[in-house]
């Protein structure tokens, strides 16, 4: 008996979620697509960041699944819960239609000559505020000829590149260039052209006067102490989903955004130092300590709104997908000068540094006490990047 498509597609939609527990994903489903009635996906996947990868399959030799793929793109989901901005076709070894049940399942695990490729579609962002405000939307293909060939690991590793939306980046982007922007000029009159404090601040991040920017030589600065602070408060938010600290928002009673915060908010990150990510608290801590009342009243505010916008995009809520935010202003905007490591760049590094066969020096990936033994660092860590992609390669 011939197995058809539709088995493989719900095998499939189930190996895949099994390797990745913060995907959702959905396999043969109607009533997935609002733009009609018995339209389905072969397969769907939700990324912890909102975005939709549509996979769609067909045996070899496979003459219409790209075409069909790429006619998902840009579809909606029912009820507004995203959008599909990435597509994968998936060309099937034929063979596959001898196997069914766990069969099937072992012959999807074990093959390794899938080929498949990539189509996205996201926003072109405005290279001037010359620019109209129309939409335009580009599609970018990879490869951008021919197919990747490998296994499903491989097939999955790649959707993981993908699950980063986008449009939410480049959004969650102009957001943060706004209010830090917003933060810098309030910082920059506040500090006057001779403050002391100002110089030891810049000793806290290692920073000296740009002789360069004669309008505002200290712009790096300011930009600095507002980005600091604004992830201390995204990562503030998502710590006190977990642990007993409290929520931002009881820092600015009945979200009355323009009003003083109290000037406490550093008590509690005293706590979460107690729990750990000193990196990122202990700083923030130390820069607020050196801004005077008004600074303080007249910043903290500022960086809330961008913290509730950030929320409402659904990116605060994953530190590592924030971090791509700021990874975002450093390379594409050159909105802060500093040095980072590509998320494209990252993925590849984890998976081959994590090895199925090597890592655990031949324990099995099943064995919870060997896992507990890892230790994983990066010496030079900014963002958290690597370091949030290697804890996704050894979840998978």
């Amino acid at each position: 008996m011939v197995t058809i498509e539709n088995e493989i597609n719900t095998a499939l939609g189930e190996l895949l979620q099994g390797m990745k527990s913060d995907w959702g994903v959905f396999a043969e489903q109607t009533r997935q697509l609002k733009s009609g009635l018995g339209k389905r996906v072969d397969v769907l996947i939700q990324g912890f960041g909102g975005t939709v990868i549509a996979i769609e399959t067909e045996y070899n030799p496979a003459l219409n699944v790209e075409r069909e793929a790429r006619d998902r793109l840009g579809e909606e989901l029912e009820g507004g819960t995203g959008r599909i901005e990435t597509v994968m076709a998936v060309n099937l070894p034929e063979r596959l239609k001898e196997f069914s049940g766990n069969a099937l399942r072992k012959k999807l695990g074990e093959i390794k000559d899938f080929q498949y490729r990539v189509c996205t579609k996201r926003k072109e962002e405005k290279k001037s505020d010359e620019e109209d405000d129309a939409e335009r939307w580009i599609e970018e293909e990879f490869p951008q000829t021919g197919w990747l060939t490998g296994s499903l690991q491989d097939l999955a590793v790649l959707a993981q590149g993908y699950t980063i939306s986008p449009n939410a980046i480049n959004e969650a982007a102009s957001i943060i260039q706004r209010h830090i922007e917003s933060a810098d000029d309030k910082l920059n009159r506040e500090f006057g052209d001779t403050s002391v404090k100002r110089q030891v601040i810049a000793k806290i991040l290692l920073q000296k006067k740009d002789e360069k920017n004669i309008r505002n030589p200290y712009q790096q600065i300011y930009r600095m102490i507002a980005a600091i602070i604004l992830n201390a408060m995204i990562f503030h938010d998502t710590l006190a989903k977990e642990h007993d600290i409290n929520s931002l928002d009881s820092f600015f009673p009945e979200r009355k955004v323009d009003s003083p915060p109290p000037r406490d908010l550093t008590g509690e990150w005293q706590k979460i130092l107690k729990i750990n990510y000193y990196p990122i608290f202990i700083i923030a801590i130390n820069l607020i300590k050196k801004l005077s009342i008004s600074t303080f009243i007249a910043v903290l505010p500022i960086l809330y709104k961008a913290t509730n916008k950030i929320y409402q995009l659904g990116v605060g809520q994953t530190p590592g997908l924030f971090g791509i935010v700021f990874q975002k202003l450093i390379s594409d905007r050159k909105f802060l000068a500093t040095f980072y490591t590509r998320p494209d760049a990252a993925v590849l590094l984890a998976n081959l540094a994590i090895s199925d066969k090597k890592f655990l020096k031949g324990k099995d990936w099943n064995d919870a006490e060997a896992i507990k033994e890892l230790r994983i660092a990066d010496f030079s860590c900014g963002t958290g990047t690597l370091l949030g992609m290697a804890y996704q390669r050894i979840a998978q």
